[in-house]
């Protein structure tokens, strides 16, 4: 990190730092993403229909 602070990907040079919250970003809607659906699901079996 004091030395380069650069990563390559792709063939494109980004900052460290943006590409930790850029991975951070999708680990956390994937995560949002599943637990609202888990819960959309439990609620919809929980819910008795008339």
């Amino acid at each position: 990190m004091l030395h380069n602070p650069y990563v390559v990907v792709m063939g494109t040079e980004y900052l460290l730092f943006d590409v930790g919250g850029a991975c951070a970003i999708v680990g956390l809607l994937v995560t949002l993403t599943v637990t609202v659906a888990r819960n959309t699901r439990t609620l919809y079996l929980r819910e008795s229909l008339p």
